[in-house]
């Protein structure tokens, strides 16, 4: 095998784990996965359903996919939503 080759497996490997993490998070309640990298992943939740706090083992889940953890990059609340972006350390 070719190093291009494997390099490219990797590559590869590598999106599809982030792609079944982010599917994997995107249960049937809250926090909704809006948006997902390879070092990040943002939520959308009901800010009177849950907290920043309660949202965190979901973004450690997603981030533990690449061997990482997570902390808590930025939040922002519009009305009743919440929104949060999670770093992947």
């Amino acid at each position: 095998m070719s190093v291009r080759t494997a390099w490219f497996a990797t590559l590869l490997l590598l999106a599809f784990t982030q792609v079944a993490a982010a599917r994997e998070a995107q249960a049937p309640g809250p926090p909704w996965p809006i948006l997902w990298s390879p070092t990040q992943i943002t939520y959308r939740w009901y800010a009177d359903e849950m907290t920043a706090g309660q949202v965190l083992p979901a973004a450690h889940g997603y981030c533990a996919s690449a061997g990482r953890t997570a902390r808590v990059g930025s939040l922002d609340r519009h009305g009743d939503i919440e929104i949060g972006s999670y770093l992947c350390r």
